[in-house]
C-alpha cells in the first residue's frame, strides 16, 4: 500500500475539494493500466493507495466545475506528499504577515531549492533599518512556511543557495550587517549550512571560503559539491578562481579545477544537459557587460571548448535546452543614449540598436542567432521547463514568453500569470520540469509566487503515440511532435530536423537529432514506422545505437522494434534481430539520422516502460 496526502497550497483559492472527484495516475517504469488509475473524492485529503510497488510518482487531476488543479509528485521516505496547483494561473505559495514581514521589498534575497528534499529557502537582503540575517524556510509538498529561527549567523546581501548533501549551502554574498550601502559591503569570506531536518543553520560550525566572494554564481557538481564561480572580491575587481566547497566534511578547493579565461561579476553558471558546465554573461571590473562564453567539463576541471563570443550585453539570461545546448537572450547595449532616446527601462546601457536578441547556442558550441524577441528584454529572466519550452520573463516589458523549439522562436502565452521578478531579484527556479517559483515585490513586501505549467518529469509516460495526430490540447499549434524536441544543429553541419505532416519526422544530416524531453528509463520499448531513409539511430545517454555500433538488421519491413531489457539490447525489423550489451543506468531517449547519408523519416513513435 502507498500512502498519499493532497495539499492546497496556501494562496492559491484556498480548498476547493468539496463535491470534487481527484483522479491519480502512477508513475513509474511500467506502462499506464487499469491497475495504475485510482479516482476518489477530494475532501478526503489522503488515503492508501492499491498501486503497483513500484510506483515512483503520482500525478493528480481534479476539475472542480469552477477551476481545474493538478498536481505531480515523486514517492518519499512517508509515501506521496502531493500539493494541487490551478491549472492555468499563477499564485502566492508564500506572503509574510505584519507580525513577521521578511522578505520585505528589498534586493538580494537569495533563493535556493532542494529536490531530494522539497525545501526552498530564501535568505538575506540588502534593506537598511531590517536585519538582513533572517531567512524563510517553505516546504512546497505542503506549502508550510516559516521563519528560520535564530536566522543565519551574518547578514549577507547576493549570496547563492545550493543543495549540499541532504542541506542547502548559502555561500558568500555582501555583508550588509558591516554597512547597508550596496557600493561600501565586503564581501563575505564564509558559508552556512542549513539543516533542513532541523530548520535552523548550523551558525556555530560556518565553512570558511578560499576568498572573500558576492555576487558570483553557484551549480552542483556530480560528486555533490557546489562550485563558486565568479563574483567580486573586497577590492571590487571581478574573480577568475573557480572554488568547490564538499558536503562530506565542510572542505574547500581550488584545485584540480579549471582556470576560466576572465573574471565575472554577476556571471551566469549553468549545468547542461550532457553535464557540461557553461559560463556567460557577467560584467568585468569595470562595469562593463561580457559576451564571453566558456564551456567546462562536467567536473569543473579544465575547459572543454575554445570560448565563443556573444555581442556584450547587461543582464543576458540563458537556460540550458535538451541534448547539451542553451539559449540566450535579451539584455542592453553599453551605450550612451541618442539624442531624444529614452534608456530608463534598461537603468544601465540602453537597449540594442537591432533588438532584442536571442541565440542558439548548439552542444558543439556554436552560437546561431535566432529572430528578435517580440517584446523588449532589458532584465531577462529564462526557466527552464518540460518539451524543451522554456519560459521567458522580461521585467522591462512585464511580460512572459515561451520558447517554441519547433519554430525557433519566442511566442507569447496568456495565463493568468502574477508579475514575474523584478529587476536584481533572484532567478526563478524550476522546482520540476512543470513548476516554477520566483520571488516578486509589491512595493511593501516580497511574495514566493508559483506556477505549475505541467506535469511531465522523468518517470511520465505518453498515452498517445508520437508524431501520430494532432497535439494535445496547450502544445504549440505548429508542434505536432509533441514532447519531442529537435536540437539545433551548427552553422553549416547542412542538418535539418523537422515534422512535415505529410511524412512525419525528418531527420536530414549528421547532426539532425530530436530528443524524447524530460523523461528517463530503465525497461523501454520504442516502436517506429520508417518512411524514408534509412532507420535511425538512437542514442540510449551516452551510447548510440542503430548505426555503425548494433545496426538495425537489414530486412525489408518499415516497423522498427527497439527493446532494452537489463543489460540487453534487441534491434527488431521483421523476423530479424540484432543483439548487443548495454549499461543498465537510466538513459534518456534521442534519435538522429541514420545511414551513410545520414537520413531518416519516422513517424507513429511510441514508448512504453515496460517490456512484454
Amino acid at each position: 500500500m502507498l500512502s498519499l496526502s493532497l495539499h492546497w497550497l496556501p494562496g492559491c483559492a484556498g480548498d476547493a475539494s468539496q463535491g470534487a472527484t481527484v483522479e491519480l495516475s502512477a508513475l513509474g517504469d511500467f506502462d499506464a493500466s487499469p491497475v495504475t488509475a485510482e479516482a476518489f473524492s477530494a475532501s478526503e485529503g489522503g488515503r492508501e493507495l492499491t498501486f503497483p510497488p513500484l510506483t515512483q510518482a503520482v500525478e493528480a487531476r481534479l476539475d472542480t466545475g469552477t477551476g481545474q488543479w493538478l498536481g505531480i509528485a515523486e514517492r518519499g521516505s512517508r509515501g506521496v506528499e502531493l500539493p494541487l496547483w490551478p491549472v492555468g494561473t499563477a499564485c502566492p505559495l508564500f506572503s509574510p504577515d505584519a507580525a513577521s514581514p521578511y522578505p520585505d521589498a528589498a534586493q538580494g534575497e537569495a533563493l535556493g531549492w532542494s529536490a531530494d528534499q522539497h525545501a526552498l529557502l530564501i535568505a538575506g537582503e540588502l534593506s537598511a533599518g531590517t536585519s538582513s540575517a533572517q531567512a524563510v524556510s517553505v516546504d512546497l509538498r505542503t506549502g508550510e512556511a516559516s521563519q528560520v529561527p535564530g536566522g543565519m549567523l551574518q547578514g549577507r546581501a547576493y549570496a547563492t543557495i545550493t543543495p549540499f548533501g541532504t542541506d542547502l549551502l548559502v555561500a558568500g554574498g555582501l555583508d550588509t550587517q558591516a554597512t547597508h550601502d550596496l557600493t561600501k559591503a565586503p564581501p563575505l569570506d564564509s558559508a552556512l549550512v542549513y539543516d533542513i531536518a532541523n530548520g535552523r543553520f548550523d551558525n556555530a560550525h560556518p565553512i570558511a571560503l578560499s576568498r572573500r566572494r558576492a555576487q558570483h554564481a553557484a551549480l552542483l557538481l556530480p560528486s555533490g559539491e557546489t562550485l563558486l564561480v565568479g563574483g567580486v572580491n573586497i577590492a571590487g575587481e571581478a574573480l577568475v578562481p573557480l572554488e568547490a566547497i564538499s558536503p562530506v566534511d565542510g572542505t574547500v578547493r581550488s584545485t584540480p579545477l579549471a582556470t576560466p579565461a576572465v573574471g565575472r561579476i554577476d556571471p551566469v553558471a549553468l549545468t547542461l544537459d550532457d553535464g557540461r558546465i557553461l559560463i556567460g554573461s557577467g560584467t568585468d571590473s569595470n562595469g562593463k557587460p561580457m559576451g564571453l562564453l566558456e564551456w567546462l567539463t562536467p567536473d569543473a576541471s579544465s575547459a572543454y571548448f575554445t570560448p565563443a563570443q556573444l555581442p556584450p550585453r547587461f543582464d543576458r539570461a540563458f537556460v540550458a535546452m535538451p541534448g547539451g545546448g542553451a539559449l540566450a537572450v535579451g539584455g542592453c547595449e553599453d551605450r550612451a543614449p541618442n539624442a531624444g532616446e529614452d534608456c530608463s527601462a534598461c537603468e544601465r546601457g540602453c537597449p540594442p540598436s537591432g533588438g532584442y536578441d536571442a541565440w542558439w547556442i548548439t552542444p558543439e558550441g556554436v552560437p546561431e542567432q535566432l529572430p528578435d524577441l517580440p517584446v523588449g528584454a532589458p532584465h531577462p529572466e529564462l526557466v527552464p521547463a518540460e518539451n524543451g519550452a522554456p519560459w521567458l520573463w522580461s521585467a522591462g516589458a512585464r511580460s512572459w514568453l515561451r520558447f517554441d523549439p519547433w519554430q525557433a522562436r519566442f511566442v507569447p502565452v496568456a495565463p493568468d500569470l502574477a508579475p514575474g521578478p523584478d529587476a536584481g531579484m533572484p532567478a526563478p527556479v524550476a522546482i520540476d520540469p512543470g513548476a516554477f517559483v520566483w520571488l516578486s515585490s509589491d512595493g511593501q513586501h516580497t511574495t514566493l509566487d508559483g506556477f505549475r505549467h505541467g506535469t511531465r518529469e522523468r518517470f511520465a509516460f505518453d498515452l498517445l503515440p508520437l508524431l501520430g495526430g494532432v497535439p494535445p490540447s496547450g502544445s504549440f499549434p505548429d508542434s505536432p511532435a509533441w514532447h519531442l524536441a529537435p536540437d539545433r544543429s551548427p552553422l553549416g553541419a547542412n542538418a535539418e530536423v523537422r515534422f512535415d505532416p505529410a511524412q512525419g519526422l525528418v531527420l536530414d544530416g549528421d547532426y539532425a537529432t530530436a530528443l524524447l524531453t524530460d523523461t528517463s528509463y530503465a525497461p523501454l520499448r520504442l516502436e517506429m514506422t520508417l518512411v524514408g531513409g534509412s532507420p535511425p539511430r538512437v542514442r540510449l545517454g551516452s551510447r548510440e545505437v542503430g548505426g555503425a555500433d548494433c545496426p538495425w538488421p537489414a530486412a525489408a519491413p518499415d516497423t522498427l522494434v527497439l527493446i532494452r531489457n537489463g543489460a540487453t539490447l534487441q534491434l527488431q525489423r521483421g523476423n530479424k534481430t540484432e543483439t548487443c550489451i548495454v549499461g543498465v543506468d537510466r538513459v534518456t531517449v534521442a534519435l538522429a539520422g541514420g545511414g551513410s547519408a545520414r537520413h531518416s523519416v519516422i513517424r507513429n513513435l511510441s514508448v512504453r516502460r515496460s517490456v512484454p
